[in-house]
């Protein structure tokens, strides 16, 4: 194969652009935008915001793409400390259903990448306890550790804690 033709489900790594929040973040799933409220504290979902505030984030940041180039997915981490990231991403429901297993392979590929090459010595995730899919994800897909719960961390609300650090 001479690279011009990709398999009809490949999907690659790009560098994040205002264009794909502007794609994804509006078909966000129920549960990210539940999330999102939570964290951000703000009342109700508007998609404009969200994306400004996901662009505004600091730190690497990626998207991964179709075989034709349009965003499934999207996220980065975010440099709380020297050291330290918090995780974070977005996507459509039909993402995970047509890409799940790649956008999975492709993320623990990058979490455990920024682990071993000593850019973090650790990396969290939060979620909402109520998002038990999403934390299996983090523990069996991610290879993430469960910290437990954190009462009342952020805006009032519980999160669980996920972690990835250096051995």
């Amino acid at each position: 194969m001479d690279g011009s033709h990709f398999p009809a489900r490949a999907v690659r790594l790009v560098d994040a652009t205002l264009s794909d929040l502007d794609l994804i973040v509006p078909n966000m799933r129920s549960d990210e935008i539940e999330q999102f409220l939570a964290v951000s504290g703000m009342e109700r979902f508007d998609p404009m915001a969200a994306a400004f505030l996901f662009a505004t984030i600091g730190g690497p940041r990626w998207t991964i793409a179709d075989a034709r180039g349009m965003p499934l997915v999207t996220g980065g981490i975010e440099e709380r400390r020297p050291g330290a990231g918090r995780a974070w991403m977005a996507g459509p429901l039909k993402a995970w259903e047509s890409h799940g297993w790649q956008i999975t392979r492709i993320c623990r590929r990058l979490f455990d990448k920024a682990i071993n090459d000593g850019h973090y010595d650790r990396i969290e995730i939060l979620a909402l306890p109520t998002r038990t899919d999403a934390c299996d994800w983090y523990k069996r897909g991610l290879g993430f550790e469960c910290e437990g719960l954190r009462k009342r961390y952020l805006n009032g609300r519980d999160f669980v804690a996920y972690t990835k650090t250096r051995a």
